[in-house]
């Protein structure tokens, strides 16, 4: 059980640490200037972490594993907003617009589940 609990939150932990500040992982990024394919590696680092820790604990189901993913990336649009793919600053769908409608979707898609 505790080896499901560590590695579910090292790689959760890998996968915040990825969003917030990339070039602690990949030190040819700058923090400001990162592609969309590096949140993409952090948005897989989240989802395998969720995947182990929903393996582990018992009240929490494999079925949850993709609505919280999907909820953890609207917060982190929400609380540190950065281009994505389909998301841009200055166009029609701001990273706070998605991130509002990424919280929502995970919000609903876990209701549903």
């Amino acid at each position: 059980m505790a080896v499901g609990l560590l590695l579910g939150g090292f790689w959760l932990g890998l996968g915040v640490l990825m969003w917030w500040w990339p070039a602690a992982v990949f030190v040819a990024f700058d923090n400001d200037d990162v592609t969309p394919g590096a949140r993409a590696f952090a948005i897989a680092a989240m989802f395998f972490g969720i995947l182990l820790l929903a393996m582990d604990v018992p009240v929490l189901t494999l079925d949850y594993s993709v609505p919280a993913t999907v909820s953890l990336v609207g917060v982190l649009l929400l609380v540190k907003p950065v281009n994505v793919l389909g998301v841009d600053a200055d166009g029609t769908i701001t990273p706070r617009r998605a991130g509002v409608a990424l919280l929502v979707g995970g919000v609903v898609l876990a209701a549903l589940t």
